[in-house]
C-alpha cells in the first residue's frame, strides 16, 4: 500500500492534503481491521467456551445414566453392611446385607415410574387450571 501512496504523490493534480487524507484513510482502516480482529478472537474464545461447556454437560449426563453410578454404591453398601453384621455375628450375614441393597436397587428402579407419572398428573392439572381461567 505504501508503494501505491508514494506512486500516487507523484501525480500532479494530487495535493499534499489529499495525500494526508489518504495516510488518514489508510490508517482508519488499519485501525479497523484490528478491531475486527480482536472482535473474531473474542468470538472464537466464546465459542470455545461454549463448546466446551457443552461437552461437560454432556459428560455429567452420560455419568447421571450410566450403570457405574448406580452399582457402586450397591457394592460399597453391600460390603459395609456385610462387614457390620460380621462384626455383631449375626448368622449368615452376607445374606442379610443383601436386603438393604435390594431395597435401594428396587426404590432406584421404581423412582423413575413414579417421577413420570407426578408428572403427567401435575401437567394434567396445570392445564386444567389454564382451560379454567384459575
Amino acid at each position: 500500500m505504501g508503494a501505491i501512496l508514494s506512486s500516487i504523490k507523484g501525480l500532479p493534480y494530487i495535493t499534499d492534503s489529499a495525500f494526508m487524507d489518504i495516510q488518514s484513510l489508510e490508517e482508519r482502516v488499519k485501525k479497523i481491521e484490528e478491531k475486527l480482529r480482536e472482535r473474531e478472537e473474542i468470538k472464537t474464545g466464546r465459542y470455545s467456551a461454549l463448546k466446551q461447556r457443552r461437552q461437560k454437560r454432556e459428560l455429567v449426563r452420560g455419568w447421571q445414566r450410566s450403570f457405574l453410578r448406580k452399582a457402586v454404591p450397591l457394592a460399597i453398601s453391600y460390603v459395609a453392611i456385610g462387614l457390620f453384621l460380621q462384626i455383631l455375628q449375626t448368622p449368615e450375614p452376607w445374606l442379610h446385607a443383601l436386603t438393604p441393597v435390594l431395597t435401594i436397587t428396587v426404590f432406584t428402579a421404581v423412582t423413575p415410574l413414579v417421577r413420570r407419572y407426578w408428572f403427567k398428573w401435575e401437567g394434567n392439572k396445570l392445564e386444567a387450571e389454564r382451560r379454567d381461567g384459575l
